[in-house]
């Protein structure tokens, strides 16, 4: 009979990016919505725009000219679920529209996460 004993650990590193692309990318297909989730220190952690993963969301120079984006990122890391609206660049160019967010939080092992749904109010010119 073998002993109830400690003989090694197992580690496992993930990345967020690639976990939650494969969970939310095909269930966004032909929605016309955007998921991007962040920790509650403001770094990206998933986007379909992947250049913004892993940018820091209230220092990256990217984000410093919508005021309103930082303001709502904000209510994100202290509300555990919300909506507002925000201006910030448009997915498929550089136009800046308005968008409306929900955020909801989710975690595991003591971790939390804000994923954030979001949909145009109005397209730009």
């Amino acid at each position: 009979m073998r002993k109830k004993e400690f003989i090694g650990s197992v580690s496992i590193l993930i990345r967020p990016e690639m976990l939650l692309a494969s969970v939310i990318e095909p269930l966004l297909r032909g929605i016309p919505t955007e998921v991007w989730v962040m920790q509650k220190d403001g770094r990206i952690l998933y986007d379909a725009k992947k250049q913004e993963i892993g940018k820091m969301l209230f220092s990256d120079t990217l984000y410093k000219p919508f005021p309103g984006l930082l303001a709502i990122g904000e209510r994100i890391t202290k509300e555990p679920q919300g909506n507002g609206t925000y201006e910030f660049y448009e997915k498929e160019s550089m136009k800046p529209v308005m968008k409306e967010a929900f955020w909801s939080t989710i975690g595991l092992y003591g971790v939390e996460w804000r994923l954030i749904v979001t949909r145009y109010l109005k397209k730009g010119k």
